[in-house]
């Protein structure tokens, strides 16, 4: 059964672009391979929602890309010391 799932699809998508990134840039220390990989996945993400949902799929990818970006930025700011979390540091 799928009740539900296809509302979870962009955030596992974007789950995926990121962990796969945080590796590549991160564990492996190879950033301009991660780099890459985010150009190409994300196109890759984009084509295969315009070949699924059509026009919708602009929306889609989109969603899905900006949300794994947010990951992204989100984890590097942890990584540098600051608060990630939207909450205020505590003194």
């Amino acid at each position: 059964m799928r009740i539900n799932r296809d509302l979870y699809e962009p955030y596992i998508d974007a789950s995926r672009l990121y962990v796969t990134y945080k590796r590549y840039a991160y564990s492996e220390g190879k950033r301009i391979k991660g780099y890459l990989f985010l150009v190409i996945a994300g196109l890759h993400n984009l084509f295969y929602s315009l070949k699924r949902a059509k026009w919708r799929g602009w929306s889609m990818a989109a969603f899905t890309i900006k949300t794994a970006l947010s990951f992204i930025r989100q984890y590097a700011k942890e990584r540098a010391g600051g608060t990630a979390t939207g909450m205020p540091e505590t003194v």
